[in-house]
């Protein structure tokens, strides 16, 4: 489930400006199932593998126009947050502090 919706994304960072403005709602709602999906990995012992994932939605969201807006910021922040948090759990601080720099 997580590969088929990390596909999409890749599938859908590859269209043109205007399909990306057109299908940006199909980014957005991917990166909303992947966040949900990996806080249940993030619960068990693979939250290694969340980091993949959630990384994958942080770099389409950034490569959509729209998605960049103000309206958005909230969800951007979300995902780094819970990126820097899985970091710091698995015992990887440089990586959560350059996640938080990168954020800010």
């Amino acid at each position: 489930m997580l590969d088929d919706l990390k596909n999409l994304l890749a599938l859908l960072n590859l269209g043109k400006i205007e399909d990306k403005k057109v299908n940006y709602y199909l980014t957005y709602n991917a990166t909303i199932y992947l966040l949900d999906l990996c806080k249940y990995l993030r619960q068990s012992v693979f939250s290694v593998l969340a980091t993949d994932y959630i990384a994958y939605a942080i770099i389409s969201l950034e490569s959509n126009i729209i998605l960049l807006g103000i309206k958005y910021l909230d969800w951007r922040v979300k995902l780094y947050i819970e990126l820097a948090h899985i970091y710091e759990e698995i015992g990887s601080l440089s990586s959560a502090l350059k996640t938080i720099e990168r954020c800010s």
